[in-house]
């Protein structure tokens, strides 16, 4: 299983930035390379010392943004997904704002509450995000 999920990342950076020469170079994404990432490191501690409101995705990506926080919110799964993000697309996107992935919401469930919190957490999530690159593409 560790060996698919290997040759799945591989093979997904490959089509998504190999060159003509066949030079692989991995997205952020991938590499975890963020030094060109927009957000401070200020920006994610007031972040982290936030608290989340599930019933208010927008309210909580407006309060970040007026931080300086722009990362979008990951989830856990067979690797990382951001909702609402078209990696393959936009992934370039996801190495100017950044990402921050939240312990928890991972494909292995613990029971009936958990994997309910999860669904509920990928709804904020996907809200989230979208705000987040509404005003990011607003800026462009």
């Amino acid at each position: 299983m560790l060996n698919r999920m290997i040759f799945s990342l591989i093979f997904c950076a490959c089509s998504y930035s190999c060159s003509a020469q066949s030079k692989i170079v991995l997205p952020c994404w991938l590499s975890g390379d963020y030094s060109k990432m927009i957000t401070s490191q200020e920006s994610m501690l007031k972040s982290y010392l936030l608290a989340i409101n599930l019933d208010q995705p927008i309210a909580d990506a407006k309060i970040r943004i007026k931080n300086g926080d722009y990362r979008l919110i990951g989830i856990g799964g067979i690797g990382v997904g951001y909702p609402g993000l078209n990696l393959k697309i936009e992934g370039d996107i996801l190495c100017e704002l950044g990402g921050r992935y939240l312990m928890g919401t991972s494909d292995g469930q613990e029971g009936r509450s958990h994997a309910a919190l999860i669904l509920k957490f990928g709804k904020y999530a996907e809200k989230y995000n979208a705000e987040i690159l509404r005003f990011y593409r607003s800026r462009r």
